[in-house]
């Protein structure tokens, strides 16, 4: 869980071949889903204290930091039971204070949307959780104590610790540049250092369908599928399309995703 996206992906080893065999995910559920969570209890409180509530609009510099301060409390959440911030605006001040109990039960429908996806990833590969040997939590977004404690949950094991969440989507930058490498036959250097090429293969295959906005003969746009989910990448697909006008010189492409 990433600071806007969220997404699961089942991999399975084999020798030295790592192979994606199911993936799945919510394009529009992150870290900044719960931010506004956070950033709603605190206005509620200043609406409570002051009698109006700030707008985006009128108060820009209020909600920028705002969502500055809510950015930081929620990892200080993360290992505190509560924390407090000052907020002003147009000379009103509060101390506003806000416990994990409280940002818990506001994010627990994030969470659960969530854990449907991840439950839907592991049926998408014909897998029950007792054929799964280790979990692990990818991104900053994953870092809450609801998030990993509703994971074990649902798993019936812990989470492993041989990559912390912060961490994980770094490392796996590396490796995908170690692989590119490798396969455009380059030495991977790092400030005069070279990295060795990697001793494993990566499989992955496509999360959501990928295609672009055509016209039909009615002119209405629709989507012409390219790339279907669960293809492997990479991979090349060839279609052939018409213009829409007699001598068109340019054309607007769009892909789209999902």
């Amino acid at each position: 869980m990433g600071g806007g996206t969220f997404d699961v992906s089942m991999l399975e080893n084999i020798g030295n071949v790592c192979e994606v065999i199911a993936t799945n995910g919510e394009p529009k559920l992150g870290g900044i889903d719960f931010n506004k969570c956070l950033e709603e209890i605190f206005l509620e409180q200043f609406e409570a204290t002051h009698g109006y509530r700030p707008t985006q609009k009128d108060h820009p510099v209020f909600y920028q930091d705002l969502q500055q301060r809510v950015e930081q409390l929620k990892l200080t959440l993360t290992v505190q039971k509560q924390s407090q911030i000052v907020l002003s605006c147009d000379g009103d001040s509060l101390k506003a204070f806000v416990t994990r109990d409280q940002f818990d039960q506001r994010v627990r429908p994030l969470v659960e949307t969530a854990m449907k996806r991840t439950e839907q990833t592991v049926k998408d590969a014909n897998l029950a959780w007792k054929d799964i040997d280790e979990i692990y939590a990818v991104g900053g977004g994953s870092l809450p104590p609801i998030v990993q404690e509703e994971l074990e949950k649902l798993s019936g094991r812990k989470i492993s610790r041989r990559c912390e969440p912060h961490c994980a989507a770094a490392l796996g930058a590396v490796i995908v540049g170690q692989l590119e490498y490798a396969r455009l036959g380059k030495e991977y250097r790092v400030k005069g250092w070279t990295l060795p090429p990697p001793d494993f293969y990566v499989r992955e295959i496509l999360s959501r369908p990928i295609g672009v906005a055509v016209l039909d003969e009615n002119g209405r746009e629709l989507c012409c599928q390219m790339l279907a989910k669960n293809i492997p990448i990479p991979s090349i697909q060839t279609r052939v399309f018409k213009m829409t006008e007699p001598n068109q010189t340019e054309v607007l492409i769009r892909v789209l995703d999902g």
